[in-house]
């Protein structure tokens, strides 16, 4: 590693590698079955065909031959069977020709040698073999050979949320990008990174004190490029707390925003427990701890790793 290369660009760098790789693996999680499965009905359906036109001579024999008659398009027996024929035939063109036109195989291959290439060079700029300006080029290579990912946030085809199970809660990945021990303002400007978000699912912050917590108001709303940005007034009555970013469910989300707007009516933000969220699914994703706040009255004030923004 370069002695120029701050932990903080570092850090940047290595979290734009979890969310590449993390796009990496939702697209070939989405492509995999269904090439397998195109796979499997072209090789079904042309043994199925093969069988069929097989039947009455090379399978059947002169017993079954007879027992359909003469060959002929008069005979609804050979005419079905014709039928049959054709149509498995075309089932396995037709399955083959969507795998090939679609590039299926190719870019299946083509995306596991790039999620290995970046697993490399995140372990080479983890153990320090590398200087980041290296790096980051390698990185550009890498990815210009999977130009076909789809863009962010990447969201499952309808023959997935059909057919496919796709990850929720557990398949996504999320940071803030402040240390332990920071000193932030009252108001300040958080940031940070998230992968995996599927439809149906939610990001919110929380201030934490003990085993109750805060949600802040607003979702966490993520960018094109995995990154998010998100304003939060903090004027709890203890200056040490934590910070976490959840992951929610539907029913989760639904529960929450209930409690919004039963604090609005009570004009108080009582606790929230993590046991009142028991009918709906949340997961934290990160979890910033021993943060100190102090008074400031500039809004909008960036909050800096390790550093007191006033």
């Amino acid at each position: 590693m370069d002695a120029q290369d701050k932990p903080k660009e570092l850090q940047h760098f290595l979290d734009h590698v979890a969310i590449k790789r993390k796009q990496i693996k939702d697209y070939t999680d989405e492509i995999a079955p269904r090439g397998a499965f195109l796979t499997k009905v072209s090789l079904v359906s042309s043994i199925i065909a093969s069988v069929l036109a097989g039947i009455p001579t090379a399978i059947g024999g002169s017993g079954l031959t007879a027992l359909l008659g003469e060959a002929g398009e008069d005979l609804a027996s050979w005419r079905i069977i014709g039928a049959a024929v054709t149509f498995f035939s075309c089932v396995a063109a037709l399955a083959t020709g969507i795998f090939r036109s679609d590039e299926i195989a190719t870019r299946l291959a083509k995306a596991h040698r790039c999620d290995a290439q970046l697993e490399a060079i995140e372990l080479d700029v983890e153990c320090q073999q590398v200087p980041l300006k290296e790096a980051i080029v390698r990185f550009g290579q890498c990815i210009s050979e999977v130009e076909f990912l789809p863009s962010y946030p990447t969201r499952p085809s309808r023959w997935r949320r059909l057919f496919g199970k796709y990850p929720m809660l557990d398949g996504v990945v999320g940071t803030i990008n402040l240390n332990d021990g920071s000193v932030v303002p009252s108001n300040c400007i958080v940031t940070g990174t998230a992968a995996g978000l599927q439809p149906g699912l939610h990001l919110w912050l929380a201030v934490e004190v003990g085993a109750s917590m805060w949600p802040k108001e607003g979702e966490v709303a993520v960018q094109a490029d995995g990154t998010w940005t998100k304003s939060i007034f903090e004027e709890g009555d203890t200056d040490e707390f934590a910070l976490s970013l959840y992951v929610l469910d539907s029913a989760a989300d639904r529960l929450l925003r209930n409690w919004f707007k039963q604090s609005d009516r009570e004009g108080h933000y009582r606790a929230l427990h993590r046991t009142e969220m028991v009918s709906g699914g949340m997961l934290r994703l990160a979890r910033v701890e021993h943060l100190h706040r102090v008074i400031d009255h500039h809004v909008g004030t960036p909050a800096r790793k390790g550093q007191t923004t006033s």
